[in-house]
């Protein structure tokens, strides 16, 4: 018989070495995770700050009333001189102007019924700055002849105010006021005359 010939055992496989697995170099560190983005920090609202009262401002002093000068008697009499220039200048416009200084300064305005004496009055009263006097009963003290209205005025005015005053329609005045005035003044008594009635016209 023939001899069976031994296998050879199969030899083991040797494992192939492992290459060492090289580690990561300690080195190299690790990525830094991202900063958070920071907040914005809100500014805290400054206090408003409260504007200081102000003072309240001082009261002005009343203002000092000036003392009244009495007029020295030549600022009269040139008072009065003006005075009776303007107002003969008004009557003459009034009361037509064919008449005189004299017959004018003579003319009660009373004496003519197409107009209202009180208009011509009330015109010297605003344009001087004079009021009627309460306690006489002839138009306040502006009654009587112009020459008297004209005393009576000089008293009061201030020497100062002088306004201007619309006078009443001339054409009127032409068709109705001019003629009356005329009669009046050619039957009026002369001057001298008139003021001897109205001095007695006072004593009564």
């Amino acid at each position: 018989m023939a001899k069976r010939t031994a296998k050879a055992k199969p030899k083991a496989k040797q494992k192939a070495a492992k290459k060492p697995v090289a580690k990561k170099s300690a080195s190299k560190s690790k990525p830094k995770p991202k900063a958070k983005p920071k907040r914005a920090v809100k500014a805290k609202p400054k206090a408003a700050t409260k504007p200081k009262p102000k003072a309240p401002p001082k009261p002005k002093a009343p203002p000092k009333p000036k003392a009244s000068i009495a007029a020295a008697p030549s600022d009269r009499a040139g008072n009065r001189d003006q005075l009776q220039r303007e107002i003969l200048e008004m009557a003459r416009e009034l009361y037509g102007p064919e008449q005189t200084d004299a017959q004018l300064l003579a003319l009660d305005p009373n004496d003519i019924d197409e107009m209202d004496p009180s208009i011509f009055y009330e015109l010297i009263g605003e344009r001087y700055g004079v009021e009627a006097d309460s306690d006489n009963d002839y138009f306040g003290g502006f009654g009587g002849p112009i020459s008297k209205l004209i005393d009576f005025v000089a008293k009061q005015w201030d020497g100062r105010t002088n306004k201007t005053t619309e006078m009443p329609p001339g054409e009127w005045l032409g068709d109705f006021v001019h003629p009356a005035a005329t009669k009046a003044t050619e039957a009026a008594p002369p001057p001298e005359q008139a003021d001897e009635e109205d001095q007695d016209y006072g004593e009564a």
